[in-house]
């Protein structure tokens, strides 16, 4: 089956070079154009900041409700930390993996519809990294249980995520965009991914809890290779429709492979479970824990609740 044609020429009347002969009268209108309102930028930021003084914050992590969350919270404060902001981005991680399982599951999707657009063997590979995602939610569930944070809750940095992924949902879900553009996203959500479990590992050494931090660079150890693999799927699938081929089969790293440098200067190997490599401990099937279920509808059972007091 040949690849869908992802880019090509039509009647887009967009650029001002569709119409050559309007283009002196064109510019002639903008110099006569006046605003539609008073003021200037300086109006509009001093308007912005006025909001933001008089704005709330975005919700609120909420008080430990166990008894494990009271001792933990008591012994941070007595030793001059705020614990309420490892859960606040224990519960941004949480939201994310979860926006990310619904990421990869509507690139699938794509991928299913056009299955020459990528390599042999690459649709596998995504199903792999959802897979983790899964387990990724699963294993962030699992760590707010064991300080006695709540991961039902959805805090603020969580709340931010959600309004984030929005944009990212819209791309992959829209029936125009090419699984081309879907990598793209993909890629995106990838780069931030591996920079907030890189924060999320030192914040929780920070906060006193080291066995966290082991857990959770097992995790990025493997959205090390989701970054990596993702980047040259995009990269590959751009190539080939440019050339007018099919997808280079040598642009997917081989389970067992040679261990390839990360963007941080370290190595990864292939996350396949394995001997060297085991299921993520804690996770159950490939993703949820606690009852939460990270492909649930926002505000469903399962998944995180509705905005805190305070934001809208």
């Amino acid at each position: 089956m040949a690849m869908k044609p992802q880019t090509h020429v039509g009647r887009n009347r967009t650029g001002i070079q569709m119409s050559p002969l309007d283009i002196r009268e064109m510019r002639e209108g903008t110099d006569h154009t006046v605003p539609t309102s008073l003021g200037d930028k300086e109006a509009v930021s001093e308007m912005r900041q006025r909001y933001i003084s008089e704005s709330d914050t975005i919700g609120s992590v909420p008080v430990p409700g166990t008894l494990t969350g009271m001792l933990e919270t008591g012994k941070g404060f007595l030793t001059g930390r705020r614990p309420q902001v490892l859960i606040d981005k224990l519960g941004e991680r949480l939201a994310f993996e979860r926006s990310g399982v619904r990421l990869y599951d509507a690139l699938l999707a794509k991928c299913e519809a056009d299955p020459a657009s990528l390599g042999a063997g690459a649709a596998d590979r995504l199903r792999h990294f959802r897979m983790e995602e899964a387990q990724h939610f699963a294993m962030v569930a699992d760590a707010l249980d064991s300080i006695g944070a709540d991961p039902t809750a959805q805090t603020p940095c969580a709340d931010m995520v959600g309004v984030e992924g929005m944009g990212m949902m819209q791309v992959l879900t829209d029936p125009r965009t090419s699984v081309s553009q879907c990598l793209h996203v993909i890629l995106d959500a990838e780069l931030v991914d591996n920079a907030g479990w890189e924060l999320l590992i030192t914040l929780s050494r920070q906060s006193g809890h080291p066995e966290l931090a082991e857990r959770f660079a097992q995790a990025l150890h493997q959205e090390n290779q989701h970054l990596v693999e993702v980047r040259r799927m995009y990269e590959a699938s751009v190539l080939a429709e440019a050339t007018g081929s099919l997808p280079a089969d040598r642009d997917r790293i081989a389970p067992g492979s040679e261990a390839m440098p990360t963007a941080g200067g370290g190595l990864f190997h292939d996350s396949s479970p394995g001997e060297d490599n085991p299921p993520i401990k804690g996770t159950v099937g490939g993703g949820s824990a606690n009852g939460l279920d990270p492909t649930a509808p926002r505000g469903a059972p399962g998944s995180e609740g509705q905005r805190d007091q305070g934001s809208s």
